[in-house]
């Protein structure tokens, strides 16, 4: 199983979704990822150590580089960025695959992530608006976030 799989916040995904985590699975590589169910969402955990390659630096560019991948993918949906300034958050609303198809249901998903330490960026997807709120998953991060070394190597050590 990923390293980052060990970081995933599980009894507080399930206290705060109700219900149980399933399927964790996940890489490890430069940057490492977990994904995990729970009921109808998906939630992706990823880690990469400080100054890996693809990675944002700092909280606005890492929401400038969200606008301008949106941009170059040709998707209009609608976005929301928030800068609280040790983690930014954006979400956004898919009507249409990247393939340019339209879904059958939209699709919500919210992304938070923050740099110091090493990125760490939390993603969750689902039909429900309400459960890809910026201050939940804000939160989720930050408890992930405590659950590395001091030193934020994630990649290397774990608690």
């Amino acid at each position: 199983m990923a390293k980052t799989c060990e970081l995933m916040p599980t009894p507080e995904l399930e206290s705060t979704f109700k219900g149980k985590v399933k399927n964790p699975h996940g890489a490890d590589g430069e940057s490492s990822v977990c994904t995990v169910n729970i009921g109808g969402l998906a939630i992706k955990l990823q880690t990469a150590a400080p100054g890996a390659d693809g990675v944002p630096t700092s909280i606005p560019q890492g929401l400038v580089g969200f606008r301008m991948m949106l941009a170059e993918a040709r998707q209009s949906p609608k976005k929301n960025t928030k800068d609280f300034g040790n983690v930014g958050c954006m979400s956004l609303t898919m009507t249409k695959g990247f393939d340019g198809t339209l879904l059958a249901k939209p699709l919500f998903t919210a992304s938070c992530f923050m740099v110091e330490g090493g990125y760490l960026n939390m993603s969750v997807a689902g039909e429900n608006r309400k459960q890809t709120g910026f201050d939940v998953l804000k939160g989720l991060l930050e408890k992930a976030a405590a659950r590395r070394e001091p030193s934020g190597n994630s990649q290397v050590k774990f608690r």
